[in-house]
């Protein structure tokens, strides 16, 4: 199972991973000027 989360300034991205009874919790920190796309589900 795996879970995303990313930060309100969108410079941070958490994922949260699930497996063999315990959480991992990784973190990705992006330098400046690095942009996400927006992905949009109309």
């Amino acid at each position: 199972m795996f879970s995303f989360f990313m930060s309100k300034n969108e410079r941070s991205l958490r994922m949260v991973m699930y497996e063999k009874h315990s959480f991992n919790i990784h973190t990705r920190t992006f330098s400046r000027g690095y942009w996400f796309m927006k992905i949009l589900i109309e």
